[in-house]
């Protein structure tokens, strides 16, 4: 049976490489004041995956917002932009993303529009975005290529990805 790997939640006391330094860092060329930051209603830890990729995880929800964004796409691109196993947020995950205060984290988050997997339920032409500037989602053509795209993901891809490495000797 084939796993989704963004059904399950990271398992309680998993343990995430978290750096010790609490000093300014310079990550993927952008300037991280703190690995672990609490925003106004949130926390997040900055983590790195086993196979090195560094994401932001919401502790709230055990979701992983991953670098880069990319611009200037419309739907259909900002679906295949997204690496395996990590994809657009849906439509929820912004919602509650904006809960736990992102925008507070990532700066980039304030301004402009971003691409959510999510379709209009009651027109397949439509998808829903994150609004940035205001923190708020909506909906529109899925045609305009004017939007951004920042991918995310489950831990449990990570631990699915490593089972299924170590079962068939890989």
């Amino acid at each position: 049976l084939p796993i989704d790997p963004f059904q399950f939640d990271a398992p309680e006391g998993t343990k995430f490489e978290t750096s010790k330094v609490e000093k300014p860092k310079e990550i993927l060329g952008v300037k991280v004041p703190f690995q672990n930051v609490n925003t106004k209603r949130g926390h997040f830890t900055r983590v790195k995956t086993p196979s090195g990729e560094l994401a932001w995880k919401d502790e709230d929800t055990k979701k992983l917002w991953f670098d880069p964004v990319k611009k200037h796409v419309n739907y259909e691109n900002a679906q295949a932009f997204c690496p395996k196993d990590q994809r657009p947020p849906t439509k929820e995950e912004f919602e509650a993303a904006e809960d736990n205060g992102i925008r507070d984290l990532l700066q980039d988050m304030k301004r402009g529009y971003f691409w959510s997997s999510s379709v209009h339920p009651n027109s397949d032409g439509y998808a829903y975005f994150f609004y940035g500037d205001y923190g708020f989602v909506y909906f529109d053509g899925r045609n305009y290529d004017v939007k951004s795209v920042r991918c995310v993901g489950r831990w449990a891809w990570v631990v699915v990805d490593l089972i299924i490495r170590l079962l068939v000797g890989a």
